[in-house]
């Protein structure tokens, strides 16, 4: 399941504007958010193949 911006951010108890400052100002910080997020859906996707 593909997550939106504003669904990552409601995760978050954050706002989008937020999200949208950290990909902007500060890219390592929303990369490792990102990652975190790729990471539940591999895993989601693992535990409904086995």
């Amino acid at each position: 399941m593909k997550l939106t911006q504003q669904d990552i951010a409601t995760k978050l108890h954050i706002d989008p504007k937020t999200l949208r400052n950290w990909r902007k100002n500060k890219p390592e910080l929303y990369k490792r958010v990102m990652l975190g997020f790729q990471y539940e859906e591999i895993l989601s996707l693992l535990k409904k193949t086995i």
